[in-house]
């Protein structure tokens, strides 16, 4: 096992670090994604998970999936949110595939859910 350093945390006042692990079963990676990203408030909205993601030309974004409220929030790394997005539903936790176009949430009420991440409708359950 071979250890890569790329670079130092540097959170500051206006902005702190959220680190993202992927693995890779084929070829064995470990990666991790450092990104700054501005402190933000969003009103009567408790993340339950985050995610990052691409789904436009800017840079990455945080999605935010909150649990009481159900809503996804899509925030650049400037703090902005650029679309919210309401479930429905009370949100136990949740993964995002860009690749795949694909939100799955675990939907406390009706166990697993999937939506399109370019649309708001449920795919299955």
């Amino acid at each position: 096992f071979t250890e890569v350093f790329s670079k130092h945390l540097t959170g500051s006042v206006e902005s702190e670090e959220i680190s993202l692990m992927a693995y890779n079963p084929s070829s064995g990676h470990i990666v991790m994604w450092i990104i700054l990203v501005k402190l933000v408030a969003i009103p009567k909205h408790w993340p339950q998970a985050v995610g990052f993601g691409q789904s436009g030309v800017r840079g990455p974004e945080l999605w935010t999936f909150g649990r009481e409220d159900g809503v996804i929030h899509i925030l650049n790394d400037d703090g902005q949110v650029l679309k919210s997005k309401d479930t429905g539903t009370i949100i136990g936790h949740a993964a995002i595939n860009m690749k795949e176009d694909a939100v799955i949430l675990d939907d406390i009420s009706q166990c697993i859910a999937l939506y399109k991440l370019s649309g708001t409708e449920r795919l299955k359950t």
